[in-house]
């Protein structure tokens, strides 16, 4: 009997995995909660045969939960779901070990593809992530993968427009460091003017969702 356990924040989202995988696995043993650390001491305190993920921003906290999650279980299967381009996170996700990455507005079929061959200890990427994934690989000396998750996430705020006295609550860091950590950023990137920021976002897909 399979003991799946799902995460996601969103109710209407969390249900609606819980019972397409309870349809097609009718004796599986099926939870779902609500956010990552709750996901974590259900891991902690219980074994379970899979884990399906929400890819939840931001991504530094999220790794963090993920690299814990390994630590405590590393031979369970993790699958994790996203509604975030996968230009900016994939390869970043995927290095964290997890057996399988699709985009949330995959079919229920290719979700329960997805979720069998986890099962059954093998690898899943949807397909439109994969070839992205090719795709960055012939750019893979670009200077965004200087940047840490935390660093990234970041500049994508700051190419979103969001000031540093904005992103100061949301990152839990005072101005000045923030400020510190910005010019580091553009540093990096070799970015050295505000039209420069986002040309760059653009060019590296920034604003599209896929």
């Amino acid at each position: 009997m399979e003991k799946i356990i799902i995460e996601d924040k969103n109710c209407l989202i969390r249900v609606g995995i819980k019972e397409i995988v309870e349809i097609q696995y009718p004796n599986a043993q099926v939870f779902a909660v609500d956010a990552m650390n709750s996901l974590t001491l259900e891991v902690q305190t219980q074994d379970w045969d899979l884990i399906i993920a929400d890819l939840e921003l931001p991504l530094y906290q999220f790794t963090y939960f993920l690299k814990k999650i390994k630590c405590l279980k590393p031979q369970v299967p993790v699958l994790v779901l996203s509604s975030y381009n996968p230009h900016l996170y994939a390869t970043r996700i995927l290095k964290e070990g997890v057996t399988a990455y699709l985009n949330k507005s995959t079919s229920a079929e290719e979700l329960l593809i997805a979720i069998q061959k986890c099962l059954y200890g093998k690898k899943h990427i949807h397909e439109e992530v994969f070839q992205k994934l090719v795709d960055g690989m012939s750019n893979e000396n670009d200077p965004l993968q200087l940047l840490s998750n935390k660093e990234l996430e970041i500049f994508i705020a700051i190419a979103f427009g969001k000031s540093v006295e904005e992103l100061s609550g949301y990152f839990n860091m005072s101005v000045p460091t923030l400020k510190a950590c910005r010019t580091k950023i553009l540093h990096k990137l070799s970015i050295y003017s505000e039209s420069a920021i986002t040309d760059y976002a653009i060019s590296h897909h920034f604003f599209s969702e896929n």
